[in-house]
């Protein structure tokens, strides 16, 4: 009669454990059902579209902000709420693209004239190279030197046309400051009918004297007492060496493919400087926009500062509170700007790979230096865009936002394969966003949602040590048991 029983008690807890497990996992993936529903959405403006064309839209700051960071939660639907396969990629558009053409120059010449000059004579073929060049560049081994030189050009070699007269000079230093490019003006065309078939280079002062940076020093003793000092500086006498000289100019190529470039606006929060490390700290906002580069805006010239970029990371839970912890460094680079009578150069721009945050800072090491007046801070990076086939009379939304949504799988051939034959996506431009009836909350797997349960959990373990208790006592009720004949 108590084996019945103890059966029939475990039976009945075993049901009673399986039916609320049941019922708990009902209500989780009842709630759960909500997780594929977007937060925000959409309209899409079409072209007058006659048939089934490609249409490509880029996706806007909004979309950045709420996305996942490989847009697994992005939607495209039409009128009726179906879905519509898409393939995110790159935003592409067609630029101008510059390259530069060189040639060397021929059959040159020296010599010597005055005091101290240097007479360069060359020929270029202007059969081979018939269009006028931009410049003329000095190939030289040498650093730390500075020459005034003059260039003329001739068509005959007996009637020089003076064009330019310049410097060439390296100040490496003082600062990565270099030039030994002779630029023909931009009226040279007007100076001379036709292309110069002859130019020619004089270098004044081409040795120059430098004064060595060490010193030698003698000091004369006599007994512990110095009775002489002499002091000893080294010239040396540096000629001016070239190893090389070209001809360039530009040839154009229009409409070449490419990724385009976007400038993204980031909000400078706060700038400030530590006089300890000599560094300036400029933190900066963002929206995940994809960011690959950062460009900085100062009033400031002349200058070559190390700076770096670095991405804010919220700390995990039991992570360091130290918030120099949190900041890691994703890119480096050497900002400049030159401003230097025919020498114009800047370089602030710091690249990084690819990010999508909200919070970063720039870094500038100012060394002995005033730290640098910070304008504005550009971001720099692609755009992304929605492809698709488009209806004609069909109307088109992009839904998006769901933190734990996964990335559909879609069957995009004939996508891929337009777009790899050259045909061009029309543009659709996405309208203001709408928020959706229903909004997704975070959810989590569903055994960690079991487990953060506490009426489920404390269910669980009820159930199991009143199962661990009749196991018990029936074993114990067998041992007691008299043996049966």
């Amino acid at each position: 009669m108590t084996m019945v029983i103890s059966r029939s008690l475990t039976a009945f807890v075993v049901q009673c454990l399986l039916a609320i497990i049941w019922s708990t996992c009902s209500v989780q993936l009842l709630a759960g059902a909500t997780q594929n529903r977007l937060q925000w959405s959409k309209p899409i403006a079409l072209p007058e579209l006659t048939s089934e064309e490609l249409v490509a839209v880029t996706f806007d700051t909004d979309v950045y902000s709420a996305t996942q960071p490989q847009y697994q939660d992005v939607r495209l639907r039409d009128g009726e709420g179906q879905e519509v396969e898409f393939i995110v990629r790159h935003a592409r558009g067609k630029r101008t693209v510059v390259e530069k053409r060189s040639w060397p120059a021929n059959d040159i010449k020296l010599k010597t004239v005055g005091n101290n000059a240097l007479e360069i004579t060359l020929e270029i073929d202007t059969e081979k190279y018939p269009d006028w060049p931009l410049a003329l560049r000095l190939s030289t081994p040498l650093k730390n030197f500075q020459h005034r030189v003059r260039l003329a050009a001739s068509l005959d070699k007996a009637d020089w046309v003076l064009l330019s007269e310049d410097l060439v000079f390296d100040y490496s230093q003082f600062m990565p400051v270099r030039d030994t490019e002779l630029l023909l003006p931009a009226d040279a065309e007007t100076q001379l009918p036709e292309v110069p078939r002859y130019y020619q280079i004089t270098i004044d002062e081409v040795t120059l004297e430098q004064q060595s940076q060490l010193m030698e020093l003698t000091r004369n003793f006599q007994g512990k007492e110095e009775t002489k000092r002499s002091e000893r500086i080294t010239v040396n006498r540096q000629p001016f060496r070239i190893d090389r000289i070209d001809l360039w100019n530009d040839e154009f190529q229009r409409d070449v493919p490419a990724d385009l470039k976007v400038e993204y606006g980031l909000t400078v929060q706060q700038i400030e400087s530590d006089d300890t490390k000599q560094e300036t700290y400029v933190v900066i906002s963002a929206q995940r926009e994809p960011l690959t580069g950062m460009r900085l805006e100062t009033p400031a010239r002349n200058f070559s500062r190390s700076a770096r970029v670095e991405v804010w990371r919220e700390p995990a839970r039991g992570g360091s509170t130290d918030p120099k912890k949190n900041w890691r460094r994703i890119g480096t680079a050497q900002l400049k700007s030159i401003d230097f009578r025919t020498l114009q150069e800047d370089q602030l721009a710091i690249g990084f790979s690819e990010t999508r945050a909200v919070k970063y800072r720039l870094v500038i090491e100012n060394a002995d230096s005033s730290p640098l007046p910070v304008g504005r801070v550009v971001g720099i990076g692609p755009g992304y865009q929605a492809v698709f086939m488009a209806k004609p009379q069909e109307s088109y939304r992009l839904d998006y936002a769901n933190d734990s949504i996964e990335a559909p799988r879609y069957d995009t051939m004939a996508i891929r394969a337009s777009l790899s034959e050259g045909f061009l996506p029309a543009a659709g431009i996405l309208g203001d966003a709408e928020e959706l009836d229903v909004a997704p909350e975070p959810v989590e797997p569903l055994w960690k949602r079991l487990l953060a349960n506490g009426p489920f959990v404390s269910t669980v373990i009820a159930a199991l040590v009143l199962m661990l208790g009749l196991g018990l006592y029936r074993a114990a009720h067998q041992i007691d048991a008299p043996p049966q004949k």
